[in-house]
């Protein structure tokens, strides 16, 4: 597939790298640094449309 044209929606293929601290078990007290590469369609269902959105706007202002 390398230099054709993706055979799904390039819509339900994008993810995002999250930095952070992640918990990995609800009692987990430390947590891990690391970043994951996440779907955004998992984002949008974890936190929520509204969230996710003013996030990536803060995101593209700040021309990172």
């Amino acid at each position: 597939m390398r230099g054709n044209m993706l055979q799904w929606p390039k819509s339900s293929s994008v993810e995002y790298a999250i930095h952070g601290k992640f918990l990995r078990s609800p009692d987990d007290s430390n947590g891990l640094h690391s970043a994951y590469w996440v779907p955004l369609k998992k984002l949008i269902l974890s936190l929520g449309k509204e969230l996710v959105t003013e996030k990536l706007m803060e995101y593209e202002e700040d021309g990172v």
